[in-house]
């Protein structure tokens, strides 16, 4: 068979396709007007891998990699099309279950994942939430380091793993949701900027440089990236994260217009735009979070400082439209993101949980519940990388640090123990069977 490779590149004079398996092959590509470089190429098989050489010089892997099977520095390879049909849940049957894949079981991969999705169906969950799945550094990562969007995680199982367990998630009715990071990429294995300008220097964000959504190209790239997963994998819906990052919100207008799937924004503060004048389906509810978790918990640390007021809640539970509002009582971010990654169930009586649990699931909102969460798991969930560059280690633990009081001894996010650490231990108890009478009841 053949293989078309096409690659935006405004920055190269010239630009080859390097085969490097099965066969050794090069071959010029030809530019077009715009800075595309393309060529289609005989006898390329699925599971031929490639790179792109820049200038004759220097290669690289394909910004648009569908799998990077030696990671972010290897070469890319060829991927058949096995296109998967949505479920089709609408999302106000939405019962979301947030988990990261390398956490969620001990073997952390897409397919030890599908041994948990009997026991969620039997708790009550309609929709699976995925923490960020493209290719990222290393095989430890919470995944907003991904630099490959494309590209399912090798160390999860690739492109045929994600496939098999969005298949498992539809025969059981579950729903799957995919957290898509469209505010910046990972500083490891990030070679974008060599071929075009994909950043811009008009704007920043917390990681950096903006992506430059200005630029036709790129912002036809990520784009492209939304309805890749919504067509190619099956994905119901997309969790956009930190839309607050994005500076041109045409592009959020943009992606609601062209994806049929539920789009659902994470911004840190409710924003009412986002649906309305947006066109998006839904947002995280964080002000919800903050009122009830400072009463029933009593901090009053960073952002928890003006909240604690029982009306606070009231006002939070009285909000319009709550159709498309995700409340919870934790989340990837809200327990990540302590010092020590702990959870509410290590400082909670249970009373509390069962608190916390009620006021979330008997909402007016799309519960939220994240892995755990229903048994009152007590293992952490700390934040953990597995770079390979020692200079980049090194500025995320100094960064870590720089987070937190000087008195607080937070876990080496390198350390693959703190990874570890981070697992769950699945078990049924009392609080899980509470949850699951919450959802029936919700029914």
């Amino acid at each position: 068979m053949s293989e078309t490779f096409r690659v935006w590149a405004p920055r190269c004079d010239s630009v080859d396709v390097h085969i490097v398996s099965p066969f050794d092959k090069v071959v010029a590509l030809e530019r077009d007007e715009a800075g595309y470089f393309a060529a289609t190429i005989d006898d390329v098989e699925p599971a031929a891998r490639y790179l792109f050489r820049l200038n004759g010089g220097r290669e690289r892997p394909d910004p648009a990699s569908r799998f990077q099977p030696d990671g972010v520095h290897g070469p890319s390879e060829v991927v058949a099309r096995d296109p998967l049909q949505q479920l089709g849940r609408p999302l106000h049957e939405y019962v979301i279950y947030e988990a990261h894949i390398g956490t969620l079981t001990r073997e952390g991969t897409f397919d030890s994942a599908i041994a948990v999705l009997d026991d969620l169906v039997d708790l009550g969950i309609t929709a699976l939430e995925l923490m960020p799945v493209a290719q990222f550094p290393g095989e430890r990562n919470w995944g907003y380091d991904g630099v490959y969007p494309y590209a399912p995680q090798n160390s999860y199982g690739g492109p045929s793993g994600l496939r098999e367990l969005v298949r498992a998630c539809h025969e059981r009715g579950l729903a799957v949701i995919l957290d898509v990071v469209y505010n910046h990429l990972g500083p490891e294995g990030c070679y974008v900027d060599e071929f075009g300008p994909y950043f811009t220097d008009r704007h920043r964000t917390p990681w950096g440089r903006a992506i430059n959504f200005e630029e036709p190209a790129v912002r036809e790239f990520f784009l492209g990236n939304a309805l890749y997963w919504l067509e190619e994998y099956g994905i119901d819906a997309l969790r956009l994260d930190a839309v607050f990052a994005i500076p041109d919100k045409t592009f959020l207008s943009e992606l609601a217009r062209r994806a049929d799937g539920i789009l659902i924004a994470e911004n840190g503060k409710l924003d009412t735009r986002l649906t309305s004048e947006f066109g998006l389906d839904a947002q995280w509810f964080d002000e919800l979070h903050h009122a009830l978790l400072a009463y029933v918990t009593g901090e009053r640390d960073g952002y928890y400082a003006k909240y604690g007021r029982r009306e606070q809640i009231d006002e939070a539970l009285a909000q319009p439209d709550p159709d498309t509002l995700v409340a919870f009582a934790a989340n990837h971010d809200q327990i990540g993101n302590r010092p020590l990654g702990d959870r509410p169930a290590t400082r909670l009586s249970l009373d509390q949980l069962k608190t916390l649990a009620t006021t979330i699931v008997s909402s007016p909102f799309i519960p939220l519940i994240f892995m755990g969460e229903e048994y009152g798991e007590t293992n952490p969930f700390q934040y953990f990388v597995s770079h390979s560059d020692p200079k980049l280690v090194e500025a995320v633990r100094k960064g870590r640090k720089q987070e937190f009081p000087t008195d607080i001894d937070t876990p080496d996010p390198q350390d693959p123990q703190t990874f570890e650490r981070s697992k769950l231990n699945r078990k049924r108890n009392e609080l899980r069977e509470f949850y699951k009478q919450l959802l029936a009841e919700r029914r």
